[in-house]
């Protein structure tokens, strides 16, 4: 969006017409000064895009443009975006991997510390879970091998 608004003439960034500031030709500050910029200055009234009346949409639409990508940038600072994250784990060895991807992810800035500590809590449940499930089957299989050695056996004679 903002590269289509840079290609019209309106937004190109044109020498003032007469080499001066945007305060030279009436632009003023919230604070009562007169404004100091020299870029993108309009050809025709020499003012600033913040204070040239004739471009007050364009401006408008730049500082949407930006918030969006200040928004965006916050975004991808807090967390994964989808496409890079691992998958949900299934296994003790999917919790393992996607472990070692948090470490690398947050020794890079991939992703945000306060990101990095909930998904490794959320692997640490996972892998808990896990594990208390398989001793689980575990103790159901040990428990029905000595209900088998404690029946009594027949004798043969």
């Amino acid at each position: 969006m903002v590269d289509e608004m840079l290609e019209h003439d309106d937004l190109m960034l044109d020498p003032p017409p007469s080499g001066g500031m945007c305060g030279d030709h009436g632009g003023i500050t919230k604070a009562g000064a007169p404004c100091r910029s020299r870029l993108n200055l309009s050809p025709t009234s020499g003012r600033c895009l913040q204070h040239d009346a004739d471009r007050a949409e364009s401006a408008h639409a730049l500082r949407i443009a930006g918030g969006r990508a200040s928004g965006m940038k916050q975004r991808m600072a807090r967390a994964a975006l989808p496409e890079g994250a691992p998958k949900a784990p299934r296994t003790l060895e999917d919790a393992v991997r996607i472990a070692a991807w948090i470490t690398r992810a947050t020794l890079v800035g991939e992703i945000d510390v306060r990101v990095s500590e909930a998904a490794t809590k959320a692997v640490r449940q996972f892998q808990l879970g896990e594990e208390k499930r398989a001793m689980q089957k575990e103790l159901v299989a040990l428990r029905t091998q000595l209900a088998a050695l404690k029946k009594p056996r027949g004798r043969v004679a």
